[in-house]
């Protein structure tokens, strides 16, 4: 796919130059084909370098309970971008229509194999609830009551009766007028 982004981006820089158009205007004409090439290049690169890590000597002392979530991951992680991108793999022929369905029914079936793993997974990276903005996926299991003290500390739950002052300031006053 890289390479078909590659011939659009270089094509509609030719395209330009036919038109007339300098060596700039022309590159700026395809700069969404250069950045469509620039994006694939980078995730291939990303991918390339995952599975290559999966054997690599860090991951194969892992349990192989481990190294098949780690491989589980790298799976999700390419097929998320090949249905995110799919137009690009159907434009370049790498993929056909047909295969999306297939492409869907594997994603599906790899997030149902990581899911038991999702809290260990985010908890690996030690980032606190705070910064994750959710209370979902507490180490002490108590969701819902952190959740409902959650939802208390929001300002705007601070308001007497619940009600903002701005329902009473404008939609209130919009509700009974007559439009």
């Amino acid at each position: 796919m890289v390479r078909s982004s590659v011939d659009r981006a270089l094509e509609k820089v030719r395209q330009g130059e036919r038109m007339g158009l300098d060596s700039f205007d022309s590159r700026n004409g395809a700069a969404m084909q250069l950045t469509q090439c620039a994006e694939a290049h980078t995730y291939y690169v990303i991918v390339k370098s995952f599975i290559e890590s999966l054997g690599g000597e860090q991951v194969m002392s892992m349990t192989p309970h481990n190294q098949n979530t780690l491989r589980s991951l790298c799976q999700i992680f390419s097929l998320h971008y090949m249905l995110n991108e799919s137009g690009a793999f159907l434009e370049s022929g790498v993929l056909r229509g047909t295969d999306l369905v297939e492409l869907r029914r594997v994603l599906m079936s790899l997030l149902e194999q990581v899911r038991p793993e999702a809290v260990a997974l985010v908890d690996a990276f030690d980032i606190p609830d705070i910064i994750l903005r959710s209370v979902l996926g507490r180490k002490d299991g108590d969701v819902y009551r952190a959740l409902w003290e959650w939802v208390q500390l929001n300002p705007i739950n601070k308001h007497r009766f619940g009600v903002h002052p701005v329902y009473r300031k404008y939609t209130k006053q919009l509700l009974k007028s007559n439009l």
